[in-house]
């Protein structure tokens, strides 16, 4: 089965707040894809420098996906979100990749990407929903996969993302362990944002924001997914993630639903 069915990893809203737009896989000259997905994700912490806060929050997020794999190595993908309704920060990257066989019952991907993020609205990102906090920025990506005769494959992310002023750079990095075989696929993964500075949401003197998109920003994430082909051209998926710590950033747990349509 060609695994260009992992469009599922637009899930969430942004390429800093998620698995991101770029996956280990490789798809056929020419194939496209599109996701149309939705989440409802909760909170009731919020994770500061030094402690934790009482805060909730409770938002849903719709996602349009598309995939289009140009030639044998070379590809971009495009996603666009909304949370409660508002279109937020769109996400779009070109990839290049190549595999190898390393053995008769291994082998490796890998791939590069460069791409971006940039406000679809002029949404008010000084609310708790504000995921994307308008963010224009431009990143690359690398990912590392290994895959076994047995169709078990291991993965490993990173990237790093050049973000315009106030809010700041970060880099991203991501393990994943999953399975496929027949019409079936699933996964689990641990995502991990890394801001490089930025302030605080209750700091003190130069530390103290005064606008939510110069907060520092770090979480790490784990969350999985499973994925059945129902028909020839469409897929459904099921998701979830939890947000297991971070600083600036709420304790989130979230479940995700979609399809996928094989153009």
């Amino acid at each position: 089965m060609r695994i260009f069915l992992i469009s599922w990893l637009i899930l969430m809203v942004t390429s800093t707040h998620s698995q991101g737009v770029i996956d280990g896989f490789l798809d056929a000259p020419k194939s496209k894809a599109i996701a149309l997905s939705g989440s409802y994700e909760t909170a009731d912490t919020y994770y500061l420098w030094d402690r934790d806060l009482e805060l909730g929050v409770t938002y849903f997020t719709a996602s349009v996906y598309f995939k289009h794999q140009l030639t044998k190595r070379i590809g971009y993908a495009i996603s666009i979100p909304l949370v409660n309704g508002t279109p937020q920060d769109g996400t779009a990257f070109f990839k290049a990749g190549d595999q190898f066989r390393i053995s008769k019952n291994i082998k490796l991907t890998g791939i590069a990407a460069i791409g971006g993020t940039h406000p679809l609205t002029n949404y008010n990102t000084e609310t708790s929903a504000a995921v994307g906090q308008q963010t224009r920025s431009l990143g690359f990506r690398t990912i590392a996969q290994i895959t076994f005769k047995n169709s078990l494959f291991i993965s490993g992310r990173y990237g790093y993302n050049l973000v315009a002023e106030p809010t700041p750079d970060n880099s991203v990095a991501s393990i994943k362990l999953g399975f496929y075989k027949n019409k079936w696929y699933l996964d689990v993964w641990f995502d991990k944002i890394q801001a490089n500075g930025g302030k605080d949401y209750r700091g003190i003197g130069e530390n103290k924001a005064e606008s939510f998109r110069e907060l520092g920003f770090n979480s790490e994430k784990i969350g999985g997914v499973i994925y059945h082909q129902a028909k020839e051209k469409l897929g459904l998926f099921l998701g979830g993630a939890q947000t297991i710590s971070g600083k600036n950033a709420f304790k989130t747990w979230r479940i995700s639903a979609g399809m996928l349509l094989k153009l």
